[in-house]
């Protein structure tokens, strides 16, 4: 049988293990979720420039909508 001492040095040695083991998947999950965040941020940018881009051609056919009906009534009165 095991006297105390060995059983305190047996559970110490399976702490150290689960510890070691539960930092080594912490850091795997830190850079799995660092990972999806730097991918959210890429498909956000994306997104927003696309979105901006779309704007301001929206903002080019306006103006070249409304001036184009300025001239034509312009031209209706003269």
């Amino acid at each position: 049988m095991l006297n105390q001492t060995d059983q305190i040095k047996g559970v110490a040695a399976g702490s150290a293990f689960f510890g070691l083991f539960l930092r080594f998947f912490a850091a795997q999950w830190h850079r799995l979720f660092e990972g999806v965040t730097h991918f959210i941020e890429a498909l956000v940018i994306q997104i927003v420039d696309t979105l901006g881009a779309l704007g301001t051609q929206v903002d080019q056919l306006c103006i070249v909508a409304h001036g184009l009906r300025f001239s034509n009534t312009g031209n209706q009165g003269q």
